[in-house]
């Protein structure tokens, strides 16, 4: 059984946004106008995990996973092959701004083929997830997710 996204607008109507949701704990974080989740995208024969935000009465979501990533990585000096996909184990909100929690695998730390397990997280604001989104969907592409058949905006 896969647990998705539904919206209900103030007359209640409702609308799917998701259909597979991540198994981050909690996977789901809103505001009035904005959710963001961590969903679950077909490729290359498995599901994996990415940020997606949806912006109510602004089309289809949004995945930031890339920007997200590439923020944490300008910031902590981290590089990409040291984060694995599907790492991402929570999103929580606190005043205003969402903590996501992953894992890292910083490889030829202590020597050379050497795997070092640790954890990474990266805090945004609301402000900088809607600027995010906007960029994906000004810049980005539209995708088709390919076990629901829902539209996505993606930028690589």
């Amino acid at each position: 059984m896969w647990a998705g996204l539904v919206y209900r607008d103030s007359t209640g109507k409702t609308s799917d946004v998701w259909k597979v949701l991540g198994m981050a704990s909690p996977a789901v974080q809103t505001t009035n106008q904005f959710a963001m989740f961590l969903g679950g995208v077909y490729e290359k024969g498995d599901f994996n995990d990415r940020l997606i935000v949806f912006e109510v009465s602004n089309g289809p979501p949004a995945d930031i996973t890339e920007q997200v990533f590439q923020r944490y990585f300008a910031e902590s000096g981290v590089k990409r092959e040291d984060i694995q996909q599907d790492t991402i184990v929570s999103l929580l909100e606190t005043n205003g701004e969402i903590e996501i929690n992953f894992g890292i695998l910083k490889k030829n730390v202590r020597s050379p083929g050497d795997i070092m397990a640790g954890d990474g997280n990266e805090i945004i604001s609301w402000n900088d997830i809607k600027a995010m989104s906007a960029d994906v969907k000004k810049n980005g592409k539209l995708e088709k997710e390919r076990s629901s058949g829902f539209d996505y905006f993606k930028k690589d």
